[in-house]
């Protein structure tokens, strides 16, 4: 078997049959993300304690909700004209899908420099994409704000979208490492065969 796999033809064939593999296996790879299950209870053992109470939880609150927290700053201060762009962002952000119930806020802060929206977003089924998808949609409607008054979106919600952000593409970038790892590795053998059969030769 060593030998068959090691021979001048059959080395290209084993490299042609990895690439075909991986290349079969690269649409599938897509699928990856949609076949996790990212919902709160999947972390935990479905007979533990934690898991049943949530279960039970259920019941008051349906779905899993999300908080995420929605913060405008002015360094100079809050002005009439950013209250009243918070205040329509805050309707229009009700009206997003996934959206659940009406979003807390704007509260000022003390120093006047700050506005505080809550937002619950209910990922559903749909679990951390649709979170993001909803996150992105925020900041959306968020970017049509006056000039000098920003805006960050932070919170459980926040730090999830920010991961979903960091992580876009690990799958196809694995398999884009694996698929050059082995071609290398190909290459490298095939050279190192021919290299014996010149020096078996006497040509080197």
């Amino acid at each position: 078997l060593a030998g068959l796999s090691s021979g001048r033809i059959s080395k290209w064939v084993v490299l042609g049959l990895w690439v075909v593999i991986l290349g079969v296996a690269f649409p599938l790879s897509a699928k990856l993300t949609g076949a996790q299950e990212n919902d709160q209870s999947a972390w935990v053992p479905g007979n533990a304690e934690s898991t049943r109470a949530f279960e039970r939880y259920q019941a008051f609150q349906p779905g899993e909700l999300v908080p995420t927290v929605l913060v405008y700053e002015r360094s100079s201060g809050i002005t009439p004209a950013d209250q009243a762009a918070v205040a329509e962002h805050v309707t229009q952000i009700a009206t997003v899908e996934g959206v659940a119930d009406q979003p807390v806020g704007p509260v000022a802060s003390p120093d006047g420099q700050a506005l505080q929206v809550i937002v619950q977003i209910d990922a559903g089924s749909g679990g951390w994409e649709a979170l993001g998808e909803v996150v992105d949609e925020i900041k959306s409607i968020g970017a049509d704000r006056p000039d000098g008054l920003s805006m960050y979106v932070t919170g459980p919600g926040g730090y999830a979208a920010d991961s979903i952000d960091a992580f876009a593409g690990i799958d196809s970038s694995l398999l884009y490492a694996a698929v050059t790892v082995v071609v290398v590795i190909g290459v490298l053998g095939f050279a190192a065969g021919v290299m014996n059969v010149l020096r078996t030769a006497g040509m080197v």
